[in-house]
């Protein structure tokens, strides 16, 4: 691609993952992208650190793998292999993607089958995927840590000097994309627990015939007692109309 049209379609893709999904949607977005911008890249992934650990967004084209590998284009297939030998990295701690979340700096190898870094991830890898090369790039924003991007390849060598450079680009629109989707997240789900517990005391005061304060203080009090959430407590007694404990 020559490089006005390049830097049109980072732009292009940029934009696309600014507008407004969701965090998961996003990252769906950000994985097709670079899998459609980056030469070479047979399945892209990103990984995103959550509560549960890291999950993984495959995007995959829709072409024929190699024999005996998940097709590129089955993206459930691709996702599987991908999250089996992420797992393998983090249990082990060796690989491009721990690395590179661990050194904070792109991570490459031309050819996993001759790797000596990761000789106990580097075989399973090329076995469960059938890809050689991969290139690895964390995703940071504000000093934190959000996961990372990794794309592979199923020829040796399949990245040259720009491709990696272009996924390190890349890697920061996708971050902050990232960052962005996940505090409107966070921002709608305190919203959604303030009016759920909101209509929890209401419930509470007609029920119970309580002030607004003596309503919300039970609510907390039995948080506290049953060691329950107040977002899932208030949502039961929104389901019941009562207290669990009355």
């Amino acid at each position: 691609m020559p490089p006005d049209a390049l830097r049109r379609a980072v732009a292009d893709a940029a934009q696309d993952m600014q507008a407004g999904r969701g965090r998961a949607e996003t990252v769906q977005v950000a994985a097709d992208a670079v899998r459609h911008l980056v030469p070479g890249c047979d399945i892209a992934a990103i990984s995103v650190l959550t509560r549960d650990g890291l999950d993984n967004v495959v995007c995959s084209p829709p072409s024929a793998g190699a024999p005996g590998h998940p097709e590129p284009g089955d993206g459930r297939s691709a996702r599987s292999g991908v999250q089996l030998v992420d797992d393998l990295q983090y249990e082990i701690r060796q690989g491009p993607c721990h690395e590179a979340m661990t050194v904070l700096e792109t991570v490459h190898s031309p050819d996993m089958a001759a790797e000596e870094r990761w000789a106990g991830w580097a075989p399973t890898a090329v076995r469960e995927l059938g890809m050689h090369s991969v290139v690895s790039h964390p995703l940071r924003s504000g000093g934190k840590v959000l996961g990372v991007l990794k794309v592979y390849g199923a020829r040796t060598a399949a990245f040259g000097s720009d491709d990696i450079e272009l996924v390190a680009t890349f890697a920061a629109h996708v971050s902050v994309a990232i960052a962005a989707a996940t505090q409107v997240e966070q921002l709608g789900d305190a919203l959604d627990t303030r009016t759920l517990i909101g209509q929890a005391t209401g419930l509470l005061m007609a029920t119970y015939d309580l002030p607004a304060d003596a309503a919300f203080a039970a609510l907390a009090r039995t948080s506290q007692t049953t060691n329950t959430k107040l977002r899932d407590l208030a949502a039961e007694v929104v389901r019941t109309r009562r207290l669990p404990d009355a």
